[in-house]
């Protein structure tokens, strides 16, 4: 059983079911200011954990090239609603630099290390 190839396939399928949910999303919804999560930074949000968490540890991680800090958190500020939504092709451009790094990723980690973020003791 090669435990790495199960990981990665498992990773992206959920980022294809993903992509398949970003590509479905109706534009009144996309970035509809009536929810607190709307469906954009939800979205953003999925990705840039599952990146995030790809690497080693928290001072290894390097963000993609068109983040913005503010919109990481789940809980954004009062005035959420004036900050820029990601496109749907933005986000779709960060879904596949999310795939590129699954491959990668994936494959030079260590699956018997330990946790590289202590707020996740496990290994």
């Amino acid at each position: 059983m090669d435990t790495k190839a199960i990981i990665q396939s498992q990773f992206l399928a959920a980022l294809e079911m993903l992509k398949n949910a970003i590509e479905q999303c109706p534009e009144g919804i996309w970035a509809d200011p009536e929810p607190q999560n709307k469906f954009w930074h939800t979205a953003y949000h999925s990705l840039f954990y599952a990146h995030f968490y790809l690497h080693p540890s928290e001072s290894d991680f390097i963000p993609w090239e068109k983040h913005r800090a503010e919109v990481t958190s789940l809980k954004p500020s009062d005035d959420f609603n004036a900050v820029k939504p990601y496109t749907k092709i933005e986000v779709l451009e960060y879904l596949d630099f999310c795939r590129e790094q699954v491959k990668e990723k994936i494959a030079a980690c260590d699956l018997e290390a330990e946790s590289g973020f202590p707020w996740l003791p496990f290994s």
